[in-house]
């Protein structure tokens, strides 16, 4: 049975986060690693959050060099993806992450692997741009509109940084306004919801918003909910 991890940013390798991973791991089909899509993410945060989290809990990882979109039509990085238990996805802009991955190499081996079992797990833009659709802002951020996502779970819209002060005041206004019309799963950060696209469970610091034409439940830490977002 595939596992979906909905990463709501930060804190995705800090030690409250390490059962979900194995969990992650030992789940998915494969050989019992994980592979890293590091996209946004600095070269020198990867190697002191997920590495360092992945090596404290035995797990053998590999980078896959995914940051541009050149980097997702290479056949290297595609077959990179053929042996490993979980695909871990960094985020970045959503709008721009579609773009870069949609009908490529590399997301069509990412949809192969999850076909046949591998786990997969994505944190901040890298949940929205899976999701049904993303917000396109204009440039002070007070206009969007939305465009298709990469739909690998299409029955939502999903949103991340869902409670950041840095984040919320702006990225979060859309999916606010949607969620009066349409299903929206809003995670906040250093939490995760896990799930396989239908039943999910919480960990982590914060809430798991899931509204439904302008109904919102929010669920903590051990708590379970029904969202059929696969």
């Amino acid at each position: 049975m595939t596992l979906f991890a909905l990463f709501g940013g930060m804190g995705e390798f800090d030690e409250w986060a390490d059962p979900v991973h194995r969990r992650l791991v030992e789940s998915g089909t494969g050989d019992g690693s994980a592979c890293i899509i590091p996209t946004a993410m600095p070269e020198g945060e990867l190697q002191a959050q997920d590495l360092a989290g992945y090596a404290r809990i035995g797990i053998p990882v590999t980078v896959v060099p995914v940051r541009t979109p050149d980097d997702t039509k290479r056949q290297e990085n595609a077959d990179a993806l053929g042996s490993c238990s979980v695909i871990f996805m960094h985020g970045g802009v959503p709008e721009l992450l579609v773009s870069a991955f949609k009908d490529t190499t590399v997301w069509r081996a990412i949809v192969d692997a999850i076909g046949r079992g591998v786990s997969f797990a994505a944190t901040s833009g890298g949940i929205m741009c899976i999701s049904s659709k993303v917000p396109r802002f204009n440039d002070d951020h007070s206009e969007w509109t939305w465009v298709p996502g990469l739909k690998l779970l299409p029955r939502a819209a999903i949103g991340s940084h869902w409670d950041s002060e840095r984040f919320a005041p702006t990225t979060r206004r859309p999916y606010e306004h949607l969620a009066q019309e349409e299903l929206v799963v809003g995670v906040a950060e250093s939490t995760v919801a896990i799930g396989d696209g239908t039943s999910w469970s919480v960990a982590g610091e914060g809430l798991v918003h899931v509204i439904d034409h302008g109904r919102d439940q929010a669920y903590r830490d051990g708590e379970q909910f029904e969202a059929r977002l696969r």
